[in-house]
């Protein structure tokens, strides 16, 4: 990565303006309590020898936690007016690609692998504290296959995350625009198929996630990126997608470097009043 001009500003498009809710102070205050009363279950477990349930609430309880700091991470990160973290690699064969700041996304990687544990300590406690109860053996054997189920699942998605640690879920082509969501599903649509280009605040996700909502026409689905995540930031990933959505003339930049240059100069904002 290189370094952005420090001077640029990306103004925040004015569905992303509204001041921070009550909503998303509460659930961060929430999770946090949840997160450590977690923890105190698991001390509770080692004292009194359910060896499970400590390794459920050692390991479910930091897991909640960093969640609660990728919360606070983002709110910080919507202050800023420039790139936080850099202008992503050169573009390739196959455009530019945005990838999630390599220290969060391991962050993110170890909270996967916390859960996928504690769900599997979980799930065997539950079976152990059944034992004595006129429960059906096969119904018992329903919490670890659960579990077991559940974690293999956020394994692969642990894997997923790894794999697309340098390359990036977010690629931009001359062509089209892409989301990588797991190995075998990619979201894609091509720039002449998009009808709109919209920030959304997130309003009706529990997590408050910022947006964007790249709409096709009706024989392409929409698709949706997660702004928040990626190291341009979001006011530059906003700003990056509605300015090549507008002008097809210019998508040829998103094979080379001239796309770092406008990233890095600006003029992907034309001050025209749009969204801001």
């Amino acid at each position: 990565m290189t370094a952005a001009d420090p001077q640029v500003h990306y103004p925040n498009p004015i569905a992303w303006s509204r001041p921070a809710r009550v909503g998303v102070v509460a659930a961060g205050v929430v999770s946090f309590a949840v997160g450590v009363a977690c923890i105190v279950l698991g001390v509770e477990g080692v004292v009194i020898g359910r060896w499970f349930q400590a390794g459920a609430g050692l390991l479910a309880g930091p897991a909640i936690l960093i969640a609660v700091a990728a919360i606070v991470r983002r709110s910080a990160s919507r202050k800023g007016t420039g790139i936080p973290a850099g202008l992503p690699s050169s573009p390739g064969r196959d455009g530019l690609r945005l990838a999630t700041p390599r220290g969060w996304a391991l962050a993110a990687t170890v909270m996967s692998a916390l859960v996928a544990a504690a769900t599997l300590s979980l799930s065997v406690e539950a079976w152990l504290r059944t034992g004595g109860s006129d429960m059906n053996v096969w119904r018992r054997m329903l919490f670890p296959a659960v579990g077991t189920v559940t974690a293999i699942a956020i394994v692969r998605d642990v894997a997923f995350r790894l794999s697309v640690l340098d390359s990036g879920t977010v690629g931009l082509t001359p062509t089209r625009i892409s989301v990588d969501k797991s190995f075998t599903s990619v979201q894609d649509i091509r720039w002449d198929d998009i009808t709109s280009v919209t920030p959304d605040d997130g309003r009706g996700d529990r997590a408050r996630r910022l947006k964007i909502i790249v709409t096709g026409s009706r024989a392409e689905p929409s698709l949706v990126i997660f702004p928040d995540d990626l190291t341009i930031g979001a006011r530059a990933t906003f700003w990056l997608v509605d300015f090549y959505w507008r002008h097809p003339e210019a998508r040829s930049e998103l094979s080379d470097d001239r796309v770092l240059a406008r990233l890095r100069d600006g003029s992907l904002v034309e001050r025209d009043g749009r969204c801001i």
